[in-house]
């Protein structure tokens, strides 16, 4: 697997520095040859499995994570569906599973204001140079955009992302003492602070 982080040219300055307002990243790699969007979800599966990190390291943001957000979202586009309300559910599993992608990074090490703005980035020139069409590569973008906690999701893909991702959190008691858990060893981990839980 080659090409990881696919941000090797043009320039690239302007992506991610819009925190917390919306601004489409710089195309920062050279397109593919052109892809249907949903044939590339296998692939994106493949690829960004090892850009999580382990749960020992990350114990909420783990690759676990982007595939339960993903579940829940499927769940809520079904429920569109079936109500009538169209949803494009290609782009909504795929920034479901790209939306925490270098989670571990300082985004600011990279020129990024914020982990979605990185994220975003990210799967936008990702998309692209896999061969997503433009319109897709963007709307993938605005979805994982919309996680940011200042975004104001849209339309109604951000919007089943937003909730998927905030239903991660929450869901029943129990499960929402153990991704709290989760994140309180996360937040101890990476920032070495002692806090009360």
């Amino acid at each position: 697997m080659t090409d990881i982080f696919p941000l090797d040219q043009g320039d690239c300055s302007a992506a991610g520095k819009s925190s917390p307002r919306f601004v489409p990243s710089t195309l920062c790699v050279t397109p593919g040859p052109a892809v249907e969007p949903a044939a590339l979800t296998g692939d994106l599966i493949e690829r960004l499995r090892p850009l999580y990190a382990d749960p020992k390291v990350l114990p909420f943001h783990s690759w676990e994570h982007p595939l339960q957000v993903r579940h829940d979202a499927l769940s809520l586009v079904a429920r569109c569906r079936e109500s009538g309300t169209q949803v494009d559910s290609v782009a909504v599993e795929q920034a479901a599973l790209l939306h925490d992608v270098f989670h571990i990074l300082d985004p600011s090490v990279l020129g990024f204001n914020s982990r979605e703005g990185l994220a975003a980035s990210y799967a936008y020139n990702l998309l692209r140079r896999l061969g997503a069409p433009e319109t897709h590569a963007r709307k993938v973008e605005r979805i994982v955009w919309a996680t940011h906690a200042l975004a104001e999701p849209q339309a109604v893909e951000e919007i089943i992302l937003r909730a998927a991702d905030l239903r991660n959190l929450s869901g029943t008691y129990q499960e929402f003492r153990a991704g709290t858990e989760r994140l309180y060893l996360e937040h101890k981990g990476l920032s070495g602070e002692e806090t009360s839980f």
